[in-house]
C-alpha cells in the first residue's frame, strides 16, 4: 500500500465495498506516483488537479480553490491551491464517496475530519475533531508558531482510511490515519482505543512543525523526525488530558523499550551515516529512530530545564522553516538557548551542548553506571561502561557525557531533576555530601538515558527501603527504573536472579501503574524461557 493506490470498505457491514484512491510516500513512494526528486532534501512547492468521478469528492493537502468540467465525460477537475515548500513524500491525496465535518473560519476550511459516511452520521470522527483541534492549539503556543499562519493555503484534515498498512501518516495538511486510530465510538470503543487515538492523533500534530516544517535532511537523522512527534505523543498528550496517563506511560513504554533495544550487539545510532537505496532507508524506522530518539529528548528538556528547551526548538523551527535540518542545527538552537539563558552555567566552561549531544547521537548503545559508595566517607566512585543485554558489558570502550541526578536518605527528593553532576570519564567520584550507612538512588525520575547498578551494600539499603514503610518516598519511574534495570541485570548476567528476586520482593506491597508494568514486562520474559519445560508450572505458581 505505498504510492498512489486503490482500496475498499463497507460503508455498512452489509453493503457492498464501494472504492477509493488514497496515498502512502513514505519514505520513497512518491515517484511511484509521479516524476520527482523523491528525497527530503528536495523541497519544492506543488500545484496539483484531481480528476475524480462525479459524485465522489477529492482532498489535498492544501485547500480547494474551483471545481471546472473535466474533458473526461462524467468526471470533475478539483483544483488546489498551490503548496507550502515541502518534501515530496508529504504530499497525500484521496478521491472517495466521504462525509466531512469542518470548522471554518471566514469562509476558509480550516480544520475537518473526513470517513465514510457511516462513521461520520455516527459521530464517530467527533472526538478527533474536538481533540484534535486542542493539541493543535497546544502546540501552536509551545512551539510560537501558529500553525495556520505558515502558510495561507494550509488546513488540517483527519482522514480515516479502512485499508491503511502505516497505521497513520503526518501528510502536511491531510493527515491519513488508520480507521481504528481515529474513529471512536462511545459505544463500541473501550479506553484502550480512546488512549490511542488520542496519542496518535498527537505525534501526527507534532510532525507539522517536526518533519514537515522542519524536515530531516536524509533518512539517516529520521529521529529529528521522529524522536521529536514520539516526545510529543506522550506529552503533549498529558498536557491536554492527563487523565490518560501517557506522561507516566512514557518510561516503560519508551525509555525501557529503547534501552533494550540499544543494549543489542549492533544497534544502529540515531545519526546513522551512509544509507544509500530504500532498502536501507526502511532500517532506520525503529524504536531508535523513535523511541530513543524521544528518551534522549525528554534527557535534554531535564538538563536544560523545560523553559529554556522549549526556547532552544523555537530557535530551531524559525532558524529552519521550510528547510532541511542536520542534528547540528538542532545542537546549535540549544546551545545558544542555554547560553543565553543560564542553563548550563553551573556545568563550568568546557561543556555544551552540542558535545554532549554529539555522545547520544552518534554513537550506538548506552551506559550502565556501576556505582560503589564509600559510607564512612560519603564518597561514590562511578564507572560507566557500555551495557550489553547478551554479555553485561559491551567490549567497545565508548564514554558518554552523562547528567547526573541522584537522591539520598538525607535529601530525599525526586522532584528535582536537574543534573548536578555532569561525567564523562570512564571513573569519576563524587562527594554525596553525607555520611553514614543511607541509600542512595541515582537517575531521579529515570530522566537520564542510562541504568544504574550498585555495590551489594547499597543494594541491600535500597531494598530495605522499598520494603518499608518510606517506600513511597522513591519516585514512582524510580521504582519502575529499578524494577526494568534488575530485570536486565539478570538477564545480562550482571546479577544472580536471586538476588533480583530478592531485590524485587518489594513488589508484593506495589500499586503504582509504572513498576508494575517493567515488572510484567521482565516477569513475562523469564517465564517465557519455561514455556513447555518441566519448570513451567512451577514458574507460573511462583510468578
Amino acid at each position: 500500500m505505498t504510492g498512489l493506490y486503490r482500496n475498499w470498505y463497507r460503508n455498512n457491514a452489509t453493503d457492498e465495498p464501494s472504492w477509493m484512491a488514497s496515498t502512502h510516500f513514505q519514505a520513497t513512494a512518491a515517484r511511484f506516483a509521479f516524476p520527482c526528486y523523491d528525497e527530503p532534501s528536495f523541497k519544492a512547492t506543488f500545484d496539483v488537479i484531481i480528476t475524480r468521478p462525479e459524485g465522489f469528492g477529492s482532498w489535498f493537502c492544501t485547500r480547494r480553490v474551483d471545481t471546472e468540467d473535466s474533458a473526461i465525460e462524467n468526471y470533475k477537475d478539483d483544483i488546489y491551491s498551490r503548496t507550502p515548500v515541502m518534501s515530496t513524500y508529504l504530499l497525500a491525496l484521496i478521491v472517495a464517496d466521504y462525509k466531512s465535518r469542518e470548522k471554518n473560519e471566514n469562509g476558509k476550511l480550516m480544520y475537518e475530519v473526513i470517513a465514510r459516511p457511516a462513521a461520520m452520521e455516527d459521530n464517530q470522527g467527533d472526538y478527533a475533531f474536538y481533540f484534535g483541534q486542542e493539541l493543535l492549539e497546544k502546540m501552536n503556543n509551545h512551539t510560537d508558531m501558529d500553525f495556520y499562519s505558515v502558510n495561507e493555503n494550509i488546513k488540517m484534515t483527519q482522514a480515516a482510511i479502512p485499508d491503511f498498512s502505516a497505521g497513520a501518516m503526518e501528510n502536511w495538511g491531510l493527515l491519513v490515519y488508520r480507521e481504528a486510530y481515529i474513529m471512536y465510538s462511545d459505544k463500541h470503543s473501550d479506553g484502550f482505543f480512546k488512549q490511542r487515538i488520542a496519542y496518535i492523533l498527537s505525534h501526527e500534530i507534532a510532525h507539522m512543525w517536526f518533519g514537515n516544517l522542519v524536515t530531516c535532511d536524509w533518512w539517516d537523522n529520521l529521529w529529528l523526525n521522529e524522536g521529536f512527534a514520539r516526545y510529543y505523543q506522550y506529552y503533549l498528550t498529558d498536557w491536554v488530558d492527563p487523565e490518560l496517563g501517557l506522561g507516566i506511560r512514557f518510561i516503560p513504554e519508551q525509555v525501557h523499550t529503547s534501552l533494550l533495544t540499544d543494549s543489542a550487539n549492533n544497534p544502529h545510532p540515531l545519526n546513522n551515516p551512509g544509507l544509500g537505496s530504500p532498502v536501507e532507508v526502511r532500517t532506520m524506522f525503529t524504536q531508535i529512530s523513535y523511541n530513543k530518539g524521544a528518551a534522549v529528548i525528554r534527557m535534554t528538556e531535564h538538563l536544560m530545564g523545560s523553559n529554556n528547551h522549549r526556547e532552544g526548538l523555537r530557535k530551531y523551527l524559525k532558524q529552519r522553516s521550510f528547510k532541511t535540518a542536520l542534528p547540528i542545527h538542532l545542537f546549535q538552537a540549544l546551545q545558544e538557548a542555554a547560553e543565553e539563558t543560564g542553563a548550563i552555567e553551573q556545568y563550568g566552561p568546557d561543556f555544551n551542548i552540542i558535545d554532549y549531544y554529539k555522545t547520544w547521537s552518534e554513537q550506538s548503545g548506552h551506559p550502565v553506571l556501576n556505582v560503589e559508595v564509600n559510607h564512612q566517607t560519603g564518597q561514590m566512585t562511578i564507572h560507566q561502561r557500555r551495557f550489553n543485554i547478551n554479555s553485561g558489558y559491551s567490549v567497545s570502550t565508548t564514554n558518554w557525557i552523562v547528567p547526573i541526578t541522584f537522591a539520598t536518605a538525607s535529601d530525599p527528593y525526586f522532584e528535582d531533576t536537574k543534573p548536578s553532576h555532569i561525567i564523562t570519564e570512564s571513573v569519576t567520584v563524587i562527594d554525596r555530601k553525607s555520611i553514614g550507612d543511607e541509600w542512595v538512588i541515582f537517575n531521579k525520575q529515570q530522566t537520564g538515558f542510562y541504568r544504574v547498578n550498585y555495590d551489594d551494600y547499597t543494594w541491600d539499603l535500597i531494598t530495605t527501603l522499598l520494603r518499608g514503610p518510606n517506600r513511597t518516598l522513591v519516585h514512582e519511574f524510580n521504582r519502575a527504573q529499578i524494577v526494568n534495570d534488575v530485570f536486565q541485570f539478570a538477564r545480562s548476567g550482571l546479577m544472580s536472579y536471586t538476588r533480583a528476586f530478592n531485590i524485587l520482593s518489594f513488589m508484593r506491597f506495589e500499586t503504582e501503574y509504572a513498576p508494575w508494568a517493567a515488572a510484567i514486562s521482565g516477569f513475562n520474559w523469564v517465564r517465557n524461557r519455561f514455556v513447555r519445560t518441566t519448570l513451567e508450572k512451577q514458574i507460573n505458581v511462583s510468578i
